[in-house]
């Protein structure tokens, strides 16, 4: 009897070890390589969805526009074949009118780095200059992009004034250039809108400074919280805190910006 039991022990003890031991073994491991798999086209699929929607945005394509979208790719480090497979999304978005951004954002959000993330609307930025500048639709809808890939406001007002000499706009459009597109934001964005702004000297007490400090004080203050307190860094438990506290850096470092 005694003998029974162990041969069953063991024979079980067998196939647990053999489970456990597919979860790590590349060649066992085939969800794991799956997934990745499944995360990696809907990468690509998020970034050939976004160049589309700026491509499209101003009524006409180019193979202008394709060419800066390759030179990306290229930079990116991708293989031929990841390459293609964006080009074939980018295709494929501009044909359809399926082009939501609120939900091809996130996966990249989700899956890809800051850095990634704002060299990606660097060359959306670089697309909209292509036929004869800027238009109107199209700073509208790179600021709501920033938005959504949770960029830095410090970041897309650098970018802002960088590509500001390619606008096409004229008269008041150019105000809000500098500043997020109220409409379509991502969530947290979109709560810090309904906020009403703060006073000048909370805001400094926001960024640990005192009133009428630089604003190189004011602009290494921001940078040194929203480091910190950047969403993506926060951890599971809490992402909420880290996002409010996000949003009132945010906040306190655009309204003192906009008073000086």
């Amino acid at each position: 009897m005694f003998n029974i039991f162990l041969f069953v022990f063991l024979l079980f003890s067998f196939f647990i070890v053999r489970g456990l031991s597919s979860l790590i073994d590349p060649k066992e491991g085939r969800h794991t390589d799956e997934g990745r798999s499944v995360n990696k086209r809907l990468m690509h699929c998020s970034v050939g969805a976004l160049i589309a929607a700026v491509m499209k945005s101003d009524g006409q394509c180019t193979k202008g526009e394709l060419e800066v979208a390759k030179t990306f790719l290229k930079k990116c480090s991708m293989t031929e074949k990841d390459q293609i497979e964006v080009l074939h999304y980018i295709r494929y978005f501009i044909k359809t009118s399926r082009n939501s951004i609120g939900y091809y954002t996130q996966p990249l959000c989700t899956f890809c780095t800051y850095r990634y993330r704002l060299a990606l609307v660097d060359t959306l930025y670089h697309i909209a200059t292509v036929t004869n500048g800027i238009s109107y639709n199209e700073w509208q809808l790179l600021g709501e992009i920033c938005g959504r890939l949770m960029i830095t406001a410090m970041d897309q007002n650098d970018l802002n004034r960088h590509y500001n000499k390619y606008s096409r706009t004229s008269g008041n459009s150019s105000s809000w250039q500098y500043s997020r597109t109220n409409g379509g934001q991502s969530g947290y964005r979109q709560h810090a809108d309904t906020q009403s702004d703060p006073s000048v000297k909370s805001c400094y007490d926001t960024l640990g400074l005192k009133e009428g400090c630089s604003m190189e004080a004011v602009k290494k203050a921001y940078r040194k919280l929203a480091m910190v307190y950047h969403p993506d860094k926060a951890p599971a438990e809490k992402k909420a805190a880290y996002q409010q506290k996000f949003i009132e850096i945010k906040k306190a470092y655009e309204s003192i910006c906009s008073h000086n």
